[in-house]
């Protein structure tokens, strides 16, 4: 999906610079977000002497969340260890087989050796993913260490910065990791209220990956909150050195947010109310960092008042696409330049949610019975069954032991009931619900079990539902107007999203793009592709069922032909931009390598998934 065409200013060449972001949503969106980073892998910009670079190559930042923060820590810590493009598809794709991670996660939580070097972490899943993620073969125990080594801009990699996404639970905002160097690269680690401070890089430098990648995709319901310091701290190891979580809290600066919005108060006219977190970072940043004040010249700045702890969870709360940290980094980079020349969202979640249907009311059998009659039948059973049998039946050996047990369940249920009414005695207090609850909670004992029953699970799947899909996608429907409303980003933005080609929905894609039709239109085969891939769970594993449906390469598959789809719209969207002639005829023949590649993904949707770095192959010879 792409901007609607509007006149550009001429220093906007599109595709030169490409900020990139990629949403959460678990191995779909890693292997959805591997597809579209592998489809500009594939596609050249060649100039004038007829040499070619590839569209990777544009990518000067990434945004990621959750599962897609899988495929931007891997690519950058390769592409700063000098590996190539084709290791990060073979590990990213090796990463994602199957249940490998989650059963390697299991190992570790059952095995106490494999915490011993990291004794503040929670055993929890989450850490163990973390530590599973800590493998050699994944993202190892690497830090942000060499994404964060000042250099001149001349000899740093395409990609200058990432930024991971989490939502912090401080402030319930987002918290960004971002790698900084204090020179170039800038922006905070964290957000505007709780951040590292500009003089802590060593400490930033310490920060494993894989810690980073478990705080943006521990996704509520699935996993716990990561906890900072204690789950970001570890032990040295051989050469490495540790990381404290004195060093952490003292790393660390926050600040409640009515002190922020006071302090940014000063460097506006005005402070509406309706300010975009956007807008308030970037002036936080102004504030934190003035320009004219080198790294050496800034005076300390003095760690939280008191030590601070706070979780961390999955980017997605708040910003499931990056789209937020893609409008921060293009802002940030206009300041030392111009922004970006393209914004792209790679986006698998849709704004359309299932129809809710309330559970089904069982009142047959026992399920008729109320709670207190239950109580009283499991009484009869518990107490009197095993006395009445041990003192009229049984042998003195059993007579004992029957009448012990029976008399010890008694006491536990009568212990239970007795402790129960002092709760909602308790509860009453001066809370208003406590009062509500002692006064009018015994008729839930009243009713029967089966209606009982069902009140309870109506409130779980809609709570579940309203957190899981009403909430994320009106957020996600603010995100995307503040993104499309915005003329700065006119001929600027593509949203390549997992659903538009499939059978379902390329109905509302034909009828959104009015100016523009692919030629030929999209093929059952490819749309039923797309269909698959937009309809798989949210889950870090391909279980044994995907795996024989070959799932995890159909959505690598759907995010390449996808993203030719809108590369091919987005550049007949700006065919009349004005561009040097040079780089007219460069668009020009991406043009035609675009649409040949339209014409073979419609009878080999997969053709490429086996052939990295087979351009010319792909297109003549699928």
């Amino acid at each position: 999906m792409t901007s609607a065409s509007q006149p550009n200013p001429p220093s906007i060449e599109p595709l030169r610079q490409i900020g990139l972001a990629i949403s959460g949503g678990g191995f779909r969106a890693s292997a959805f977000g591997l597809g579209c980073l592998s489809y500009l892998d594939h596609c050249l910009l060649t100039d004038s002497t007829g040499h070619g670079r590839s569209l990777r190559e544009s990518v000067t930042f990434m945004s990621t969340t959750s599962g897609g923060s899988f495929v931007s820590l891997l690519y950058a810590e390769n592409l700063y260890q000098s590996k190539t493009f084709a290791d990060t598809y073979r590990q990213l794709r090796e990463l994602m087989d199957g249940e490998r991670l989650l059963n390697d996660a299991m190992r570790i939580l059952e095995d106490p050796d494999a915490w011993k070097n990291t004794p503040t972490k929670q055993r929890n899943l989450i850490n163990a993913y973390a530590l599973a993620l800590t493998d050699s073969q994944r993202l190892g125990t690497t830090t942000f260490d060499p994404l964060c080594q000042p250099q001149p801009d001349t000899l740093l990699p395409h990609l200058r910065q990432i930024c991971v996404n989490s939502t912090e639970f401080k402030n319930g905002l987002s918290f960004r990791f971002q790698n900084v160097d204090g020179r170039l690269r800038k922006g905070f680690v964290g957000n505007f209220d709780l951040h590292f401070r500009r003089d802590a890089l060593t400490t930033i430098r310490k920060l494993r990956l894989a810690d980073m990648m478990a705080a943006s995709s521990c996704f509520p319901s699935g996993f716990e909150p990561l906890m900072f310091p204690g789950d970001f701290a570890y032990g040295e190891s051989g050469a490495e050195a540790g990381l404290t979580t004195d060093e952490l809290q003292q790393a660390m600066f926050c600040r409640d947010a009515a002190e922020q919005t006071a302090r940014l108060a000063t460097h506006f006219d005005s402070l509406p109310p309706t300010l975009s977190e956007v807008e308030l970072t970037l002036k936080a940043e102004e504030t934190d960092d003035p320009p004219a004040a080198s790294q050496a010249e800034r005076p300390p700045v003095p760690p939280c008042k008191k030590p601070v702890e706070f979780g961390l969870m999955d980017g997605g709360i708040d910003d499931n696409q990056g789209i937020q940290g893609l409008m921060l980094g293009d802002s940030r980079a206009k300041t030392i330049g111009k922004g970006f020349d393209t914004l792209i969202a790679c986006d698998v979640s849709s704004p359309y949610i299932d129809d809710y249907e309330p559970p089904a009311i069982d009142t047959q059998g026992w399920r008729q019975l109320s709670v207190l009659k239950l109580t009283f039948w499991a009484a009869v059973l518990l107490i009197g069954l095993p006395v009445l049998t041990g003192t009229l039946y049984a042998g003195p050996e059993w007579r004992i032991a029957l009448v012990t047990f029976g008399l010890t369940m008694g006491l536990l249920l009568g212990g239970g009931l007795l402790g129960l009414w002092y709760w909602l005695r308790a509860a009453g207090g001066s809370s208003t619900w406590g009062q509500i609850l002692q006064e009018y909670g015994g008729y839930f004992f009243r009713i029967p079990f089966g209606t009982l029953w069902q009140m309870i699970a109506a409130r779980l799947s809609s709570v579940v539902l309203l957190a899981g899909d009403v909430f994320m996608k009106q957020i996600r429907r603010l995100i995307y107007q503040q993104f499309y409303a915005n003329k700065a980003y006119q001929n600027r933005r593509v949203t390549v999203l997992i659903y538009e080609l499939s059978t379902k929905y390329y109905p509302v894609t034909e009828a959104r793009n009015k100016k523009w039709r692919p030629n030929p239109e999209p093929s059952a085969a490819l749309m039923a592709v797309a269909e698959e891939a937009r309809t798989m769970a949210t889950t870090l594993w391909f279980d044994p069922i995907q795996v024989k449906r070959d799932m995890r390469d159909k959505i690598i598959a759907t995010g390449q032909f996808t993203m030719c789809y809108n590369l091919l719209a987005y550049l007949d969207d700006v065919k009349n931009v004005t561009v040097s002639p040079e780089y007219r005829l460069a668009l020009d023949t991406l043009t035609a390598q675009l649409e040949a590649d339209w014409k073979a993904f419609q009878d080999k949707p997969l053709g490429m998934v086996n052939r990295l770095g087979a351009r010319q192959a792909f297109s003549n010879n699928v």
